[in-house]
């Protein structure tokens, strides 16, 4: 949540460096958090469920997958598997939300720009996000995971559940 409060001081130091010719060849700036809007996260699952909502869906996974944003999966019929596996479950008691039934998720990639860059790891070019501003960076001499990092985080969940 704190991390969100700074993202307006982020974004315009980014800016600034991005579009500064005169800073080409000199000593690198402050370090750069690249922290993405709602849908900017990968989000991986691991599937255990109960039950399906299509019979074409998977039941069960091996290990985790590209769940957001994985293309493969927004296409008709295997959609329906998606949302389910997407969804949130709130719980009206403790105010929280959870995962659908059955699937365990994760975030990949915190400290590193990789899954910022692009939101679906097969780089297709629709999901390309901060991909030309970490390029831009590294070009002013930011290093990728040292000077400049990715701070990726659940966009389902409500700023009270970080």
């Amino acid at each position: 949540m704190k991390a969100l409060k700074c993202l307006p001081v982020i974004i315009a130091l980014v800016g600034l460096i991005s579009n500064s010719s005169c800073m080409k060849g000199t000593k690198v700036g402050p370090p750069v958090i690249l922290i993405p809007g709602d849908g900017g996260s990968q989000i991986e699952a691991k599937l255990n469920k109960p039950s399906v909502v299509h019979y074409l869906c998977a039941k069960t996974s091996e290990d985790f997958f590209d769940l957001w944003l994985n293309l493969e999966l927004l296409v008709p019929m295997i959609i329906d598997c998606w949302v389910d596996n997407m969804r949130l479950v709130y719980d009206n008691v403790s105010r929280t939300t959870s995962n659908s039934p059955g699937v365990e998720t994760r975030i990949p990639g915190f400290g590193n720009t990789s899954t910022v860059e692009w939101l679906d790891p097969s780089q297709a070019s629709p999901s390309v996000y901060f991909n030309n501003i970490a390029n831009a960076l590294v070009d002013l001499g930011y290093v990728r995971g040292v000077s400049v990092r990715g701070a990726p985080y659940d966009f389902r969940k409500a700023p009270s559940e970080f």
